[in-house]
């Protein structure tokens, strides 16, 4: 299957470079956590890193140890692996001039030596010089842009998806693993000194519906107004410190102000976006749905509330299909029959057909495609 890698970019690659080529040891330092709008003041030291460094890299053998390991944290990760021709690669930078230097270093070599497609994401307010803006701005911001990247069904489906951390600001390593782990995506890191590439399984991690539920209305007002004072936010918990310890996992405060914390806001617009998602049935499924009773009526409905749950939705997809044609997607819970096939539109899910036995199933795919095109007059589920 194809690999879209998200890679978090560093500045590993300079610090080599400064090791092996000592005349542009001040250049580097010159530029170093500079932000990047100011790239033209430093024009003459840009260009000059930047063809060195291409000159370097391309004297490396990259199927020698040795010589991966004077590359970057980034390109020995990406090696290890086996991207080629038929993958994507995003790489996250700093807003500074060495981190975007470092990632058009990166983009141009990668390209041609390994042949798949790059692009580039600048976080803006993601830097080490500012500790206020990289909290309100940086980190969001990041998180932001990686989950529209993750969310967009038109690549979540239709690749591998890898988190690699291997290389980057290391204050991000946190957030982009615990993002992983929600998102049932593989993270990725590889120790600088070593040869072997850590892998950090998925793991069916989710948030508490029931809760969000519960303080709904808080969380609300706190969105509405961004800055709250303690006291006031408080007396919407009824001055109950139970209330409010429950609540310091989506919050952060100063002493005097609460405000969400990056993970809390993001968690709490994934809980409203999955709760207004609705559902809808095309007539064969509905058909299906309004037959049954008992336990199976009781399954069908445990998948629809996974398929509301955009993590559980990502979490549950069968990707193990006999060869038969079909441009939708499989809900399947491990070790049981019941599958539902499916697609996004607009946020909102569309059922197209419903299987209780295994053995209808395969009987129905061995003469049977499962089109989007084929299936119209969606009814919502109620």
């Amino acid at each position: 299957m194809r690999k879209m890698v998200l890679t978090t970019v560093g500045t590993s690659l300079l610090n080599h470079l400064a090791e092996k080529k000592t005349n542009l040891k001040n250049y580097i330092e010159r530029i170093e956590g500079k932000p990047s709008a100011s790239t033209k003041n430093y024009d003459e030291e840009y260009k000059t890193i930047k063809k060195e460094s291409l000159s370097y890299l391309k004297n490396l053998n990259l199927d020698k140890s040795t010589d991966l390991d004077k590359s970057s944290a980034e390109i020995k990760s990406l090696v290890k692996l086996g991207i080629n021709q038929d993958d994507e690669v995003y790489l996250f930078t700093t807003e500074t001039i060495d981190g975007k230097l470092c990632a058009e270093i990166l983009n141009e070599f990668i390209k041609e030596k390994l042949g798949c497609e790059v692009k580039i994401e600048e976080i803006k307010g993601l830097q080490v010089g500012d500790f206020e803006i990289f909290k309100k701005e940086g980190i969001k911001n990041f998180i932001d842009r990686l989950t529209s990247i993750i969310d967009n069904p038109n690549y979540r489906y239709g690749s591998e998806m890898i988190l690699n951390i291997t290389g980057g600001f290391k204050a991000v390593i946190p957030y982009t693993t615990i993002l992983g782990m929600m998102k049932f995506i593989k993270v990725v890191y590889i120790f600088e000194d070593t040869q072997g590439l850590l892998e950090l399984p998925p793991l069916p991690i989710t948030y508490n519906k029931d809760f969000l539920q519960q303080h709904k209305s808080i969380f609300d007002r706190l969105a509405e107004r961004t800055i709250v004072p303690i006291s006031e936010f408080k007396s919407w918990l009824k001055y109950d410190d139970e209330e409010f310890n429950k609540c310091s996992a989506m919050i952060e405060e100063d002493g005097r102000d609460v405000m969400f914390s990056t993970l809390g806001e993001y968690l709490y617009k994934q809980f409203l976006e999955d709760t207004s998602t609705k559902i809808y049935l095309s007539k064969k499924a509905k058909n299906v749905f309004d037959s049954l009773t008992g336990e199976y009526l009781s399954r069908i409905e445990g998948l629809f509330e996974d398929l509301r749950n955009s993590q559980r939705r990502q979490q549950l997809i069968h990707k193990k299909f006999e060869s038969f044609e079909t441009d939708c997607l499989c809900l399947k819970k491990p070790h049981t029959a019941e599958r539902i096939f499916f697609f996004e539109d607009d946020k909102h899910i569309k059922i197209v057909e419903i299987f209780l036995d295994h053995n209808e199933y395969e009987t129905y795919i061995k003469n049977n495609s499962i089109l989007k095109q084929a299936y119209k007059d969606f009814v919502l589920l109620e």
